[in-house]
């Protein structure tokens, strides 16, 4: 995520028609924003 916002890349789309429904569409969420918030806001 970091490359990305390096290259000054601001938005990243991801589909989420392969990340089950329900809890488990959720909890898929739930992981992809925890690695693309250090990134968003300077960090990791």
């Amino acid at each position: 995520m970091k490359a990305y916002a390096d290259a000054g890349i601001d938005e990243l789309i991801v589909p989420d028609f392969n990340l089950g429904r329900g809890e488990e569409k959720c909890a898929a969420l739930d992981r992809i924003l925890a690695c693309a918030r250090p990134a968003a806001s300077g960090g990791g």
